[in-house]
């Protein structure tokens, strides 16, 4: 059930973590604070308003989650954002900027300095909660442990009964997959196009997945002649729960056939 599923992850993910809010409207702050604890279950949220309090708060515990309004009394959301940046304790922690208007220059600069992501004003509970989840998905995504399967499993990724890609796993983690494959000769793909993928794993089970392909580059393994293949970097862009099962069961495999060599 995909509602178990999600409050399991909410429960877990966030049950001992702070959240620093910095906005002047007490309305919005009760807002994102409101939906942190009850639907969420942040341990702690703190609310100031501005950024001399929010760099007191900064100095004297660890803060997990920044929320910022873009226009503070006493100074500007991205110039605390340059700070906190620049700081080992707080450089890599999640800062969402709250504003009612961003020009396109402000928008370029605040990313260029780090920003993790945008929530307009006025915003809904969901917002936030989607924000929020959505961040940690990447975050996931990055530190994702690959695993290098024990022996040679089949690949294919399919855009058309033209376009098809059939090759070997590389590696492959709870988010993604790296495949093998001979260059194709008569079709083309283009990065973030998406499509099935399927994986087999064992006689008659296939881990189905769609996938949307992120990068492509040459494969100079010296098992294939040069320039005949490449390699190419899938994202799981949609799994179902049993499938995810699935795959959790044959990395978890592959993980203990490699320790056990």
């Amino acid at each position: 059930d995909k509602s178990l599923y999600n409050h399991f992850f909410v429960l877990h993910m966030f049950n001992k973590q702070t959240a620093l809010i910095i906005d002047r409207d007490s309305i919005s702050s009760k807002t994102i604070m409101r939906v942190l604890k009850d639907d969420l279950d942040f341990d702690r949220v703190i609310i100031v308003s501005d950024g001399k309090e929010a760099q007191a708060e900064l100095k004297i515990r660890r803060i997990d989650w920044i929320f910022g309004e873009w226009e503070m009394s006493d100074m500007q959301g991205i110039d605390l954002l340059k700070k906190l940046r620049s700081h080992p304790d707080t450089m890599e922690v999640p800062f969402i900027m709250l504003s009612s208007r961003i020009d396109r220059s402000s928008l370029f600069d605040a990313i260029a300095q780090g920003v993790t992501d945008f929530i307009a004003k006025p915003f809904t509970p969901a917002t936030i909660s989607e924000k929020v989840q959505r961040i940690v998905r990447i975050k996931e995504k990055r530190i994702a442990p690959r695993i290098t399967p024990h022996k040679k499993y089949p690949a294919e990724f399919s855009l058309s009964s033209v376009v098809k890609l059939e090759g070997i796993v590389s590696n492959i983690s709870v988010t993604g997959i790296l495949i093998s494959a001979p260059r194709l000769q008569q079709a083309t793909l283009n990065i973030f196009d998406v499509g099935p993928l399927n994986v087999a794993i064992d006689d008659g089970i296939v881990i189905q997945t769609q996938g949307r392909l992120i990068r492509m580059e040459c494969d100079y393994d010296p098992a294939h002649e040069p320039e005949t293949h490449i390699l190419c970097a899938f994202d799981f862009k949609v799994i179902t729960d049993d499938n995810r099962i699935i795959l959790n069961k044959f990395i978890n495999e592959q993980r203990r056939l490699a320790m056990s060599t």
